[in-house]
């Protein structure tokens, strides 16, 4: 089989350089009150690709560039902004002020990076 090409010609090729990640917030609210079964409603959704890797001729500079846009599109930099307009959007409307945001996360989020930007009444629960 080629590289990049899917075994069933039903489906288009399979590309491996073309990542695209998307961050999903949900939240979770009991459908018949404490103790129940609880459903998620996404509450947030967010493109955020990889920064596209350079070729083996690239410059100097255009190395510097892409670190830079590594730096700046990292998966847990994007959560921890996320995490923070959510917080936002709370702080915004007065009857939600005071609550406090519980966000749970998976292993690419618990790292000093989202931890150290918590924002206040927010509590962060990761595996």
């Amino acid at each position: 089989m080629e590289p990049g090409k899917s075994k069933d010609k039903l489906f288009a090729p399979i590309r491996k350089s073309v990542v695209h990640q998307l961050q999903e917030g949900m939240t979770v609210v009991a459908a018949l009150g404490f103790g129940s079964n609880g459903r998620g409603i996404p509450v947030d959704f967010v493109h955020a690709p990889i920064a596209k890797k350079l070729g083996k001729n690239a410059t100097e500079e255009q190395w510097k560039e892409y670190e830079d846009k590594q730096k700046s599109m990292r998966v847990s930099k994007v959560g921890a902004e996320r995490i923070q307009a959510l917080r936002d959007n709370l702080d915004n409307d007065p009857e939600s002020k005071t609550r406090n945001l519980v966000v749970t996360v998976d292993g690419a989020y618990t790292n000093r990076e989202v931890y150290k930007s918590t924002p206040k009444h927010t509590v962060i629960i990761g595996r």
